[in-house]
């Protein structure tokens, strides 16, 4: 019983110190406009620790410079998806908006990674890493599929024509029947000099081919199977 009150009366001296604090008791430590005024600061220590009231972070100095306690898991530049629909914690979508809608700082980080004047717009695309030739940032790809001749199959096609059209021509010139040698050979026919021997053009026609392709134009999906969401690039607060 005796050990029961001695906890008991710890418990509630903790909730009564913890109550009691007040903003004079409070540590604080030493804040400078913006991080030109922290660089102009002589002889630091190393190890200092000062805040930057321009951007709202802790400093600290290793001895030759001053650099950031940076707090956030994030950096600018990184990418990723969510299913949320509108901006968030730093996290700005990829809707191709201009830079100039943004707040000043996030407008900076934006330019600093190459996003000006607009941001990318990630709508209906894939990701990929740049070729030597992109940068980040750059756009490209076709929404559509085009079959070119070289991109078809290299083969022959082979058919018979139907008979239709088919005809004869007539030579317009008078024959004869004549002997060689005079009653000892059999009568053979000749063409005399009168009429014209040549053919008229009657009849002329054409052939016309039909190969089917076997197709009904249907077109060529070309997404894999997929879940749709955001993509967000980070910029800060």
């Amino acid at each position: 019983m005796r050990i029961l009150l001695i906890i008991i009366t710890i418990i509630f001296s903790v909730k009564r110190a913890f109550t009691q604090v007040e903003a004079n008791s409070l540590l604080g430590v030493p804040s400078s406009a913006n991080i030109t005024e922290l660089n102009n600061i002589a002889d630091a220590m190393e190890g200092s620790i000062a805040f930057n009231k321009s951007e709202k972070k802790l400093y600290f100095f290793n001895g030759s410079s001053w650099n950031a306690i940076d707090l956030d898991k994030n950096s600018i530049g990184a990418i990723k998806y969510s299913v949320k629909d509108n901006d968030h914690d730093g996290w700005y979508k990829l809707n191709g908006r201009s830079i100039n809608s943004l707040p000043n700082t996030v407008k900076n980080n934006a330019i600093s990674i190459g996003f000006n004047p607009v941001l990318p717009n990630g709508s209906n695309r894939v990701l990929k890493h740049p070729s030597t030739a992109e940068n980040n940032g750059d756009t490209g790809g076709e929404t559509n599929t085009i079959i070119r001749q070289e991109n078809l199959p290299n083969i022959e096609f082979s058919g018979i024509t139907s008979e239709d059209g088919r005809h004869s021509h007539t030579i317009a010139k008078s024959t004869t029947n004549i002997k060689i040698r005079y009653f000892r050979d059999e009568f053979i026919n000749f063409f005399v000099d009168n009429g014209n021997s040549t053919t008229n053009q009657n009849g002329a026609h054409q052939h016309t081919v039909e190969v089917s392709s076997g197709g009904s134009g249907t077109p060529i999906e070309r997404y894999q199977p997929y879940l749709v969401v955001n993509t967000f690039v980070y910029l800060g607060e």
